[in-house]
């Protein structure tokens, strides 16, 4: 992801992050890309590259996008 923050772990199973308000200030997309990361190693609906957390919004479609 380029930076040095951790956002959490993820892995097949299971998704572990840090409270809602850790990484708030200092990366206000965290949560976005978070979100990517995971439905990307899961294969989920909506999946797209985390370089555009914050920036690109995908519906699980793909039908929206803003």
């Amino acid at each position: 992801m380029g930076d040095d923050l951790c956002l959490g772990v993820i892995d097949d199973r299971h998704l572990v992050m840090p409270h809602a308000t850790a990484l708030e200030e200092a990366d206000p997309a965290w949560l976005h890309r978070l979100y990517l990361a995971a439905a990307n190693r899961w294969q989920l609906p909506g999946a797209s590259p985390t370089e555009e957390a914050g920036r690109v919004f995908r519906s699980d479609t793909g039908e929206l996008l803003g």
